[in-house]
């Protein structure tokens, strides 16, 4: 996998399993929010981890980190979708928290 981004206010660094409490409190703070609707958290799907990270081909997720002082300040996630029955139909959605 290539490296992660960084530019001058924010860097994406990648979440691993012992980051999990962390992405739990981020995640506790966006009840009800625009993206959960107030559903419970879905546990991760097999092959969710790819080398310890949280990120693969068809999936991910990662934290955004402030540059000035490294303090997580939210995620941003992807994932296939399918729109139709055949493989040029799929397409990737992307999120932030």
């Amino acid at each position: 996998m290539p490296e992660t981004p960084e530019g001058t206010l924010v860097r994406l660094v990648d979440v691993t399993e012992s980051d999990l409490p962390l992405l739990d409190r981020l995640r506790a703070t966006q009840v009800g929010g625009f993206n959960d609707l107030g559903q419970e958290r879905r546990v991760l799907p097999p092959g969710a981890w790819v080398d310890g990270r949280l990120r693969g081909d068809g999936r991910g997720e990662l934290f955004v980190q402030r540059t000035s002082d490294g303090a997580i300040v939210g995620t941003i996630s992807y994932h296939q979708v399918s729109y139709g029955p055949s493989v040029e139909s799929k397409a990737w959605m992307i999120g932030s928290m």
